[in-house]
């Protein structure tokens, strides 16, 4: 099922839903505001109580905050002009699904794609609209994703009409020259995600399934008797012609833009008939994979694309496509439209179980997924519902100003978390069990700052009390503060400093923070390489057999890894517009030994150059490198656009190492992050 097919409506009956008790004692931190007082104030709060322990000195997995993602038509209105408040969240990914006009007009999802008034060809180039948004979050290093769904009039069935709103191509072949040429690397940021063909599993494929009595589709997982695929007319190979299509795109684009699989949606993994499947043991995920394979011509695809939204049950998909991801393929999933499984329940059938879903359990489901999510080889969520109805991210007023909800509130608590993740005790969800209701926590600390995140996505509210571990001394003077929103809230309340516990009512979040000397706060960093550096290409690096990976957060200056095996895994991110000198504070947690090392290849052909080779093991505080790339690159690279791929890698790491290398312009900033960890 594709966003832009639904209409959003209802909130969820959260009474049916487990609450967890828990039994717990003990704080830390005591402070001077009333907190207990206020908090106890709070609507839904019980008297189960919760300990939890918070230990600085344990890293576990890193936080890769460029997890986050964010989704929008591009014909929603107030899209362009919401772009800044997409800043505090820092996304790492926006996902535009762009339309075509249909063959009785146009449609109203059009704005990204122009047309010849004969209605018999598009356009060789997208909007100045489409350009102009992309180049803004270029200018942020936050890579566009287009998302093209359906066909030109000119390349698809003359009978389309409503509800087929995804017209397959018949003419394959112009179709496919048509998106190579409108994908070209000149039409585009650099920094580009493209998927082609959104859903092709029934956008090639003409299929009936089975629906319940109130004609909605029975989801996989159920029973699917009746799962049959009819051939269409020009469409026997449907899973080839994507690969055909995937490889013509590639063909378009520059090296930095890259290609994805898919979008495929869950009934793609269901065993069919037909689409040269006809033993009916395998899927069209399946056919679509050994046709990438067999037919994009030794071109490389960058990730898997999905829809989900059926929230937790799609997290399972990895579960799926993982015994096929293997060590030829290792393509991370980007969630290109995402929304939590009750959101997407409460919108197909408002007056069910789900139909009363408020904007605060919506949230607090969504933070479920994007921490199960975060150890997966999973590189970008992208939330969907952006902008407008009753589970938006955002909603435009009258007057053009923007109202934050809920699931912006909590994408904003979630990606100001320092990426260095912490070890959390306490009865909360754990792997393999995350999903269970109760109180989640997640913290992270780093230069000077601690930050606990705290939902509660059961109804009944839990008293939180802290045993806060492994902290330098100064943290004896640390400022301390409480946030915390729960449903009718407006905005998150201010409780101010810490005050031994705090109360965390059903369906709610808090956030919680300690700081010393007024720390350099690593998740607020944007643009830290300077602002005229861009981002070309940061792919992610992937084990799906190991659950190890390596990754770049361009908006924050990071390169994350984490290995859980001998595989050497690359965070890689090419730049234009670097400095001269860049500065690189490194940390390698655990005592697992391995050397640090950072490659850098150059634009002007002096490639695989060892610029920084540093033997680092379970650092307390971040060696700072100082990394002169206009001597690396010589004359000719300093003088020009200064384009650089840099290259991290652990060497000689045992299973469990991981990294967090903050690249900085300045090097004071990188002194600041090496300070406290």
């Amino acid at each position: 099922m594709s966003e832009d097919s639904t209409k959003c409506g209802g909130l969820i009956d959260s009474g049916r839903r487990r609450a967890l008790e828990f039994a717990g004692g003990g704080l830390v931190m005591a402070g001077a505001s009333p907190v207990l007082a206020a908090m106890a104030r709070a609507p839904g709060v019980g008297s189960a109580a919760l300990a939890i322990s918070v230990d600085a000195s344990v890293a576990v997995e890193p936080l890769r905050l460029s997890i986050v993602g964010l989704r929008s038509m591009s014909e929603t209105p107030g899209l362009a002009e919401s772009i800044a408040e997409m800043d505090t969240i820092g996304p790492s990914v926006v996902s535009i699904g762009v339309w075509f006009d249909g063959p009785l007009g146009p449609t109203p999802y059009s704005p990204a794609v122009q047309w010849q008034d004969n209605f018999t060809s598009a356009a060789d180039a997208p909007t100045t609209w489409l350009t102009n948004f992309e180049a803004a979050l270029h200018a942020r290093n936050v890579a566009p994703l287009v998302q093209s769904t359906g066909a030109p009039p000119q390349y698809a069935e003359s009978v389309a009409v409503r509800p087929a709103i995804h017209p397959a191509p018949t003419d394959m072949a112009g179709y496919t020259r048509w998106a190579q040429n409108w994908f070209a690397s000149t039409r585009h940021a650099p920094s580009v995600l493209v998927v082609t063909n959104n859903e092709p599993g029934h956008a090639l494929c003409d299929f009936e399934i089975t629906k319940n009595s109130k004609g909605q589709v029975i989801l996989p997982g159920e029973t699917f008797p009746d799962y049959v695929v009819r051939r269409r007319e020009g469409r026997e190979d449907a899973a080839g012609f994507q690969a055909d299509m995937l490889a013509g795109a590639i063909d378009g684009l520059s090296t930095s833009g890259r290609v994805g699989l898919g979008a495929y949606i869950a009934s793609d993994h269901i065993k069919i008939n037909g689409q040269g499947m006809p033993d009916g043991t395998r899927s069209f995920f399946d056919g679509a994979i050994d046709a990438y394979q067999l037919r994009a011509y030794g071109k490389p695809a960058s990730f898997i694309a999905y829809n989900n939204f059926y929230g937790r049950y799609e997290v399972d998909i990895f579960a799926r496509w993982t015994s096929r991801n293997n060590a030829s393929l290792r393509l991370p999933a980007i969630f290109c439209q995402y929304a939590p499984n009750r959101v997407q329940l409460a919108i197909d059938d408002p007056d069910g179980p789900d139909g009363s879903l408020t904007g605060m359990g919506a949230a607090c489901d969504m933070l479920t997924d994007l921490e199960r999510l975060s150890h997966q080889a999973c590189e970008a969520v992208c939330r969907s519902y952006w902008l407008g109805g009753p589970y938006g991210v955002l909603q435009q007023r009258t007057d053009g100003s923007f109202r934050r909800r809920e699931a912006w509130h909590a994408l904003a608590f979630f990606t100001s978390l320092p990426p260095r993740r912490v070890r959390v005790l306490g009865d909360v969800p754990t792997a393999p069990d995350r999903a269970s209701l109760g109180v989640h926590a997640v913290a992270g600390y780093g230069a000077g700052v601690l930050k606990l995140l705290l939902w509660n996505d059961a109804t009944q509210g839990q008293t939180v009390t802290l045993n806060l571990l492994g902290l330098p001394p100064e943290f004896s003077r640390a400022v301390s503060n409480v946030k915390v929103m729960a449903a009718g809230d407006a905005a998150p309340r201010d409780l101010g400093a810490w005050a031994g516990s705090v109360a965390v009512p059903g369906e709610s979040m808090a956030l919680l923070t300690w700081s010393v000397d007024s720390p350099l706060d690593p998740a607020a960093r944007r643009r830290p390489l300077g602002t005229g550096c861009r981002l070309l290409s940061a792919p992610m690096d992937v084990a799906p057999s190991v659950g190890g990976w390596a990754k770049w957060d361009a908006v924050r200056g990071v390169a994350q890894l984490f290995y859980q095996d001998n595989l050497v895994l690359r965070a890689r991110a090419t730049f234009v517009g670097l400095p001269k000198i860049v500065y690189a504070t490194s940390f390698i947690d655990r005592q697992a030994g391995g050397r640090l090392r950072v490659w850098a290849s150059f634009a002007n052909g002096a490639a695989n150059v060892l610029v920084l080779n540093s033997a680092v093991a379970d650092v307390s505080a971040g060696q700072v490198s100082a990394i002169d790339l206009a001597t690396f690159g010589g004359a000719t690279w300093a003088s020009g656009p200064r384009q650089a791929t840099l290259e991290v890698v652990i060497l000689d790491a045992q299973p469990g190492a991981m990294a967090n290398v903050w690249f900085s312009a300045s090097q004071a900033d990188a002194l600041r992050l090496g300070r406290g960890q």
